[in-house]
């Protein structure tokens, strides 16, 4: 399953279950951004280099996700 798929089944639960809280962990964030790393900077990554200023974490489905969404050069990009 891609993650777009998995989204999209996310975002059809919440919108059956309206009280739903999804629970977005910040560590998990800064974990992830250990992995990007600063191709001017072999072996640093953006978080531990200081790129990362504040992580505000705010879950919303309102307007839900559409391909139109996607900028066109995207789409060429990706062989949409």
């Amino acid at each position: 399953m891609t993650p777009y798929e998995k989204l999209k089944l996310l975002r059809e639960k919440v919108e059956r279950e309206k009280d739903v809280v999804l629970p977005i962990d910040k560590q998990l964030i800064i974990n992830n951004l250990k992995n990007v790393y600063d191709p001017e900077m072999s072996g640093v990554n953006i978080y531990e280099l200081g790129l990362i200023y504040t992580i505000n974490i705010i879950t919303t489905f309102d307007p839900a996700f559409s391909m139109d969404m996607v900028p066109e050069e995207t789409k060429l990009m990706m062989g949409w």
